[in-house]
């Protein structure tokens, strides 16, 4: 008898939408000798932000949310709870990337590129050279250089340790996206007609692969394979060696809006791909030989299918350590008896993409600001249905001497900003001088948690006692 132990893989596919929403579920795969499977479990539904949600990351517990209410938000997703947002940039959040678990980038419409410290969230760089909007970005597996495209049709290449332009590139079509292979050897392009594979070490244009419709998305799947997903409803593979096609897979009917790529397991060649659709359709496919290079799966195979009830924009997988995978909603009251901080503490030791954020910049074409954020403070209001809950206290913030957010004991709110919709959001007042900084808000015990059946911010019950217990 030969017995086979099953395997399991589980990450989490958060989906931003155009109606404000986060949608998070847990992916679990699951092989059992040559049978592999997948499903799809709904954990929350957040409505996050007052406008569209056009921009997600992740690295390690730390997710972002960037949208058109000019705000990225952060979220610990141990506990399941939003933790802070930052308020540097001025117009609608086109892209978000971290470099490791030490730096996120930020880019908006008004085509400012920021640099962050994710300790503390200090505002590290503000890189300026745009003349319009950021449409894409990418960052350098080694963290030492960045590519930003425009709406100004061109293609800037940043030095990140030096904080300024490297390179600029002047096209006569608009570049829409822009990624980097996994070890860095070759970019793409994105185009309304297809996508432009370049090599890194010379710059040139190696080739120019079109597609039948328009491409929305697209990744590197290897070196070796590229992937794009497009208005007809197909993710189309090509190699990157030669630019001819390689296989693909008809993923509905709609327009595919993020595709992501992950390997089944850690001692396995399969990959899968999950794609997310304008319909709101969550699918999980175990790619075919011809992309992943195996000799297990000859043809694509749907293991997967999710419908949500939103209009799916953005994506992205967290995949979180087995401590960090909480079993229940987060409860504050739980934060408080572990002693959780709210701030993300790094401890992988990998590199600092702005190690010389700080250097002086002697030449460079683009202006860079030198300014560090200033942190706003925040008394933030929650909902539960549709009464309104009191308002929590807010903890309003400083810096020390490096320019770190200090959290302190003030129950007073600076007041706030109007959004879009004509609204007052607190904690997102604009200093003087300088816009921007990380809005700790009540990051010990009032955070906004993940709600599952309201599809709100929740709200604890117990937050209105605490708050008269601290007054007394």
């Amino acid at each position: 008898l030969i017995f086979h132990m099953a395997l399991q893989t589980r990450f989490e596919v958060v989906a931003g939408s155009y109606n404000h929403v986060l949608y998070g579920y847990e992916c679990v795969l699951a092989k059992n000798g040559d049978d592999l499977s997948a499903a799809l479990k709904l954990l929350y539904r957040y409505e996050s932000h007052a406008g569209c949600i056009g921009a997600l990351a992740s690295a390690g517990t730390i997710l972002t949310s960037g949208s058109s209410d000019e705000i990225v938000r952060v979220y610990n997703l141990e506990k399941r709870a939003e933790v802070g947002t930052l308020v540097q940039h001025e117009g609608t959040i086109t892209a978000l990337q971290f470099h490791g678990q030490k730096n996120l980038l930020s880019t908006s419409e008004e085509g400012m590129l920021c640099v962050w410290q994710v300790q503390g969230w200090v505002n590290l760089k503000v890189l300026k050279g745009h003349k319009g909007s950021i449409t894409g970005l990418a960052v350098h597996p080694s963290g030492k250089l960045a590519i930003t495209v425009g709406r100004d049709r061109t293609v800037r290449t940043w030095n990140l340790l030096k904080g300024r332009s490297l390179f600029i590139h002047n096209r006569k079509t608009d570049a829409i996206l822009v990624r980097w292979s996994p070890l860095g050897a070759s970019y793409m392009l994105t185009t309304l007609q297809g996508i432009e594979l370049y090599s890194t070490e010379t710059g040139q244009l190696t080739h120019d692969i079109r597609s039948e419709s328009r491409v929305h998305c697209a990744i590197f799947i290897s070196e070796e394979i590229v992937a794009f997903g497009c208005e007809d409803g197909v993710v189309r593979f090509s190699s990157v060696a030669s630019g001819e096609p390689v296989d693909a897979i008809k993923n509905g009917e709609s327009r595919v809006r993020d595709v992501a790529a992950v390997r089944a397991f850690a001692d396995s060649d399969d990959r899968v791909l999950v794609t997310t659709t304008s319909d709101g359709h969550i699918r999980v496919w175990l790619l075919p030989d011809s992309v992943t290079g195996a000799t297990s799966h000859p043809e694509a195979a749907l293991l997967a299918d999710e419908a949500t009830l939103g209009r799916l924009t953005c994506m992205a997988l967290a995949m979180l350590p087995e401590h960090a995978r909480p079993a229940v909603l987060a409860d504050s009251a739980d934060d408080e008896k572990h002693g959780r901080k709210a701030d993300s503490d790094d401890e992988d030791g990998d590199g600092d993409i702005a190690a010389a954020a700080n250097a002086d910049d002697d030449e460079g074409d683009a202006p860079v600001s030198k300014t560090k954020s200033k942190p706003a403070a925040s008394a933030k209001s929650a909902k539960l249905g549709k009464k309104e809950s009191a308002q929590q206290s807010g903890s309003a913030a400083k810096t020390n001497k490096k320019g770190q957010a200090v959290p302190t004991s003030s129950g007073k709110s600076d007041g706030g900003r109007p959004d879009k919709g004509g609204k007052l959001k607190s904690g997102a007042e604009k200093p003087a001088k300088d816009k921007g900084g990380w809005d700790k808000g009540s990051a010990k015990s009032g955070h906004d948690k993940f709600s599952k059946d309201t599809g709100k911010r929740a709200h604890d019950d117990n937050e209105d006692e605490k708050d008269k217990k601290k007054k007394k």
